[in-house]
């Protein structure tokens, strides 16, 4: 019994380690449609793919992550403890690499605007930028992955790969026609 016992609260305590970790982030994907794929320049060529793994994730480890992308009114603090800045969340985005078969990846840091109507999703070192737009659906936001020409940028770097060895080769998707906007709902 007593064995049991301890038995019951490790997998308790396991359970709630899970679920708290499990805040931090949310998986998600995106599809484009074959006619969305025919607007779309992918670059090596041989990444092209309609279905995007997403990664939404808390950079403040707040376990917060649910409220900052459903709440239309909650809004993440900007300002660390520290004095530092921080994006409102990070999204990855996860595709397959046709070379290694492995799933590879690019994180972008975006920020709500004023309404949380829209979010921009900027890559660093000039990786491009894309957007999430949110729309009102009962108590929750409804979202969608959003590309679109931001400023210069008519595109994003999707993902890397690369040995560790050596510095990693972008995979970039541009808009064959930058007046485009392809947008596609995300999926949890």
């Amino acid at each position: 019994m007593f064995w049991k016992a301890i038995f019951s609260i490790g997998c308790v305590l396991i359970f709630g380690a899970a679920e708290a970790q499990a805040k931090n982030r949310i998986s998600a994907s995106t599809t484009w449609t074959p006619a969305q794929l025919s607007g779309l320049e992918f670059a090596p060529p041989n990444y092209r793919q309609g279905r995007i793994g997403l990664a939404f994730e808390d950079p403040r480890k707040g376990q917060a992550i649910e409220k900052i992308i459903f709440d239309p009114t909650f809004k993440p603090k900007r300002q660390m403890p520290d004095g530092s800045s921080v994006s409102d969340f990070f999204l990855s985005t996860i595709i397959k690499s046709p070379k290694t078969g492995k799933y590879i990846r690019e994180t972008a840091f975006c920020d709500w605007n004023d309404v949380k109507a829209v979010a921009t999703c900027i890559i660093e070192d000039d990786g491009g930028r894309f957007e999430i737009s949110a729309v009102p659906q009962g108590a929750k936001l409804k979202l969608s992955f959003v590309v679109r020409s931001l400023g210069l940028y008519h595109g994003f770097r999707i993902a890397e790969e690369g040995a560790p060895s050596q510095e990693p080769s972008p995979i970039d998707v541009k808009l064959k026609d930058p007046a485009a906007t392809i947008t596609s709902p995300v999926r949890f």
